[in-house]
């Protein structure tokens, strides 16, 4: 088997380096897979041929396609959810409960928790049935953005009932990384060595009670909201904004009667 060093992490940086720069993330793994078909290719055969074959390769690949059922079913699950007015009725019952702003982060992360089956269907119903709860109470979409995704991942790795347990167990079980002859058992033996997802739950708690301050765009949508009332991130989303709503509700009854 070829051994390509250190040049096989140029794929990964090519990734990481256009997602930051230009905010397009299926844009960014396109460049990246073409240039790891470059590097794959070589001089000898056309890096087009070769770019083909890993997206039908990626295409007709069993768990790509399970992903792909599963994501699909998980949202029309959430629709259901939704139009049935089932997310709206909790919303109303977590109410009585969750008060502050504090209080609606630490329920988000208690229920990213609770659904620790799947991280696709963490962020999908926890953000669904949160979204409510803290646009009434005035957090910003990026907190809650950042509370929801960090819970997710983390949580499905750190608990071995998971998709992902059953996910990474099967790749090990296929490499032949094993304990007692069981890829759960190697998964299990390395999972006090998961030292980012304990570290992201840890680092989301403590964001939350405020021993680590706000920083970067979640600080700037917290001062954003308290000028503007508006929970969304930018322009584009201000429209949506309960803030905006109010105050187009304001400007309308002055133009009506007169008074401000």
């Amino acid at each position: 088997m070829d051994s390509y060093g250190i040049i096989s992490l140029l794929p990964v940086l090519v990734i990481l380096v256009i997602a930051v720069t230009t905010k397009k993330t299926l844009f960014a793994m396109t460049c990246g897979l073409t240039v790891g078909a470059v590097i794959l290719a070589g001089a000898n055969d056309g890096f087009v041929n070769s770019w083909f074959n890993y997206i039908y390769a990626s295409m007709t690949n069993e768990s790509f396609q399970w992903i792909v059922l599963v994501v699909a079913m998980f949202g029309m699950l959430i629709v259901l959810f939704e139009r049935s007015n089932a997310v709206k009725d909790f919303g109303i019952w977590a109410g009585k409960f969750v008060k502050t702003k504090k209080q609606s982060l630490f329920a988000t992360a208690i229920l990213g928790i609770i659904i620790f089956l799947d991280d696709y269907l963490n962020n999908l119903a926890v953000g669904t049935t949160m979204k409510g709860i803290t646009d009434r109470l005035g957090v910003p979409r990026t907190q809650l953005a950042y509370v929801v995704n960090t819970m997710a991942a983390p949580v499905c790795l750190l608990i071995p009932l998971s998709s992902w347990a059953a996910y990474f167990a099967m790749l090990m079980e296929n490499e032949g990384i094993t304990v007692n002859g069981s890829g759960m058992g190697a998964y299990l033996k390395a999972l006090p060595f998961t030292f980012y997802a304990y570290l992201a739950v840890i680092v989301c708690v403590l964001q939350i009670i405020g021993i680590i301050p706000k920083m970067g765009q979640i600080k700037k949508d917290y001062a954003r909201y308290e000028a503007t009332g508006d929970v969304f991130p930018g322009e584009q989303n201000a429209s949506l904004s309960p803030g905006n709503h109010l105050r187009q509700l304001r400007r309308l009854k002055t133009h009506i009667l007169g008074i401000s």
